[in-house]
């Protein structure tokens, strides 16, 4: 009977800690499951702060390859002053 009684202490106390482990796993579960949220939402606002960056250079770059380009064709058509920073009115 006391081996009984011991078996069902021993269950009781493993019980109690399976109960336990349990909790600590379903809490740190919930804690990844926010991590994942927060990261996902990080990376979301990251990802939309890049795009706008890339459309603001992209911008940028498109401006400065139209100056170049029209600096090109004032040299070419001999609008642009030979390299001195002048420019020379063309005439008709």
């Amino acid at each position: 009977m006391q081996e009984l009684e011991a078996e069902i202490s021993r269950f009781r106390a493993e019980r109690g800690q399976l109960g336990t482990l349990r909790q600590e796993r379903e809490a740190a579960l919930r804690r990844l499951q926010q991590e994942m949220r927060d990261f996902a939402a990080q990376r979301a606002t990251e990802e939309a702060n890049w795009e706008e960056q890339k459309q603001k250079e992209a911008k940028r770059v498109q401006r400065e390859r139209r100056a170049l380009e029209a600096q090109r064709e004032a040299v070419s058509t001999g609008v642009w002053g030979g390299g001195r920073g002048v420019c020379i009115p063309v005439s008709d």
